[in-house]
């Protein structure tokens, strides 16, 4: 029993870590289609822009890039880092997942902590 114990926490931990990544993904895809909406009308733009921008440096809050990616993916999302934009293309961003992990993305990497 007491070797079952480590091994089951191990299991549990990786099953959270796997559960964070995916949320992180679901997150992703949203911030792109946020990210690429915008693009065509403002293609300088390094981060996601409020809902009624009034230009292209009008950015959104960590809870409003949150509350416009969850009315795209059904999945609700805490920013700690906003994405970043470089070009249309989302290249980072952290947010808090289930189980309080925080997962960074980073040009195509997902890293739990």
């Amino acid at each position: 029993a007491a070797i079952a114990i480590p091994a089951l926490t191990g299991y549990i931990s990786k099953a959270q870590e796997k559960t964070a990544v995916a949320e992180a993904r679901t997150a992703m895809v949203a911030a792109q289609t946020l990210a690429s909406d915008q693009y065509a009308e403002y293609p300088a733009a390094t981060g996601i822009l409020k809902a009624n921008h009034t230009s292209g440096t009008d950015y959104a809050s960590a809870a409003e890039v949150a509350t416009m990616v969850e009315g795209l993916s059904g999945q609700s999302v805490t920013f700690t880092v906003v994405p970043v934009l470089d070009g249309g293309k989302v290249t980072t961003f952290t947010i808090t997942a289930s189980g309080n992990r925080t997962v960074v993305y980073n040009n195509g990497t997902y890293t739990v902590s």
